[in-house]
């Protein structure tokens, strides 16, 4: 199956008492690069956009709105792109010499 999985740490603050105790909570997302042809520019591109589709669908929650839900989704977006990258340019190279 021709997928890669994004992944990204988002942060969850717990209230206890009088401490704030901080977890980290993974979620993933899959992109699919079947049918795509990365060894070109336009198969590429595409993959990209599959990516950052799959990383706004981990980092997005619908219930909380305002300055702060937009720095932690942007910090996740960054970190979940960040994550996708060795797994792109692994299909790439899989696509290019047959990996």
């Amino acid at each position: 199956m021709k997928k890669l999985m994004i992944m990204a740490a988002l942060p969850v603050l717990a209230m206890a008492a009088p401490q704030v105790a901080m977890a980290e909570e993974s979620n993933t997302a899959h992109a699919s690069y079947a049918g795509l042809d990365l060894t070109t520019e336009a198969g590429q591109k595409e993959l990209k956009h599959r990516i950052e589709r799959a990383a706004k669908s981990v980092c997005s929650d619908n219930r909380v709105r305002g300055a702060a839900e937009a720095n932690r989704r942007s910090a996740c977006m960054k970190v979940a792109l960040k994550k996708s990258e060795q797994q792109f340019a692994a299909a790439i190279s899989d696509a290019r010499y047959g990996g």
